[in-house]
């Protein structure tokens, strides 16, 4: 599992109907999003480009 599948895991938590990337890929895709740039902006992840 690669650093952009475990956000989407995880953004997954927040709403799991709202969030899931199968019925709502946009919205999936916009939290996955979010969720990586916490994690940078908290120090968990460095700045790089995730690979999609």
């Amino acid at each position: 599992m690669n650093e952009s599948e475990a956000a989407v895991l995880v953004g997954m938590l927040k709403n799991p109907s709202l969030y899931n990337p199968v019925g709502r890929k946009e919205q999936a895709i916009n939290r996955r999003n979010t969720v990586l740039r916490r994690m940078v902006t908290n120090g968990a992840l460095d700045a790089k480009k995730p690979k999609n």
